[in-house]
């Protein structure tokens, strides 16, 4: 039985595992690739010493200019006709088969054209896969009854905020993982607002906390995430005094405990947020609403 206080345990060690694997070996590869594609030499490049302080640091922007001619040629091939998605039966001979692609399709159409920046998404994720070599998004139902919204959403998640086990295969690693974690940045408005209400009308799901124990999960400085604003101040880091509109970093922890995937948050790794319940709680189809990909493939890797 997954108790509070060892889901607790499992959310730290698996995010200390798989941080420790992702900053001595994937980091330092998402960093090089950033910095090719704006243009930039590497971290450790002679360029960057003392020595060549006062010499030229011009950067042929080679691979930011490869990745925009394929991102021409991907959106020609997903965007040069006025349908959106095609669907079809799998059997044909399948009369209801038949009648619902016929009612899939312009309910699929109305989505993407209306409620999903379907250009943005798939040109941004196909522009992750080639400069990073993969891509992860977080797929789900957005409800706000107070804002009036109530549509299918995908997020693009940045690699850095996303933790899954080094060992997991390499063709499915969403699913053969035994955990997911997804690091989730959340104005502390937005924390308290959850610790008091729930949605729909329900009970709030999340446990309460003090303030200084919400104000612990604040700081999070990612040298991937500052590389990727170009060396802006980071957007998610507090740089005011603290309010309600200040950053916190949430994380949403899938585990499989005996078998059975389950759900839960955890603010950082100090406080549980909330119960463990079943994935199939939270989500009614029972799967795990993430998926990763590549654009080349490279085998057991």
């Amino acid at each position: 039985m997954l108790t509070n206080p060892r889901a607790l345990q499992i959310a730290r060690d698996a995010f200390r595992g798989s941080t420790d694997y992702w900053n001595a070996n994937i980091r330092p590869q998402v960093e090089r690739d950033l910095r090719a594609f704006q243009g930039r030499h590497s971290a450790d490049s002679k360029y960057s010493s003392d020595a060549y302080k006062g010499r030229s640091k011009l950067f042929r922007p080679k691979t930011r200019s490869t990745i925009r001619k394929n991102e021409a040629i991907a959106a020609e091939a997903f965007f040069s006709t006025m349908d959106a998605v095609s669907v079809t039966p799998e059997n044909e001979l399948d009369d209801m088969q038949q009648a619902s692609a016929e009612v899939m399709k312009p309910l699929l159409e109305y989505r993407l054209k209306k409620s999903i920046p379907w250009f943005q998404t798939v040109i941004g994720a196909y522009q992750d896969a080639q400069t990073v070599g993969t891509v992860a998004s977080y797929q789900s139902w957005k409800y706000d009854e107070v804002k009036g919204i109530d549509r299918p959403d995908i997020e693009l998640i940045p690699l850095e905020n996303l933790r899954f086990d080094p060992a997991a295969s390499w063709i499915d690693p969403v699913n053969t993982s035994p955990y997911l974690i997804h690091l989730i940045p959340m104005y502390i408005g937005q924390v308290k607002r959850r610790m008091r209400q729930g949605t729909r009308g329900e009970p709030a799901k999340w446990f309460p906390l003090q303030d200084a124990q919400i104000k612990s999960a604040v700081r999070h400085y990612d040298s991937t995430r500052l590389l990727r604003e170009d060396n802006r101040t980071d957007s998610r880091d507090a740089n005011t005094a603290i309010t309600e509109f200040t950053i916190v970093w949430v994380h949403r922890n899938i585990v499989e405990d005996d078998g059975i995937d389950m759900v839960y948050y955890t603010l950082g790794t100090e406080f549980l947020l909330s119960v463990p319940v079943p994935l199939s709680n939270e989500y009614a189809h029972g799967i795990r609403p993430y998926v990763i990909g590549c654009s080349i493939l490279e085998t057991h890797k």
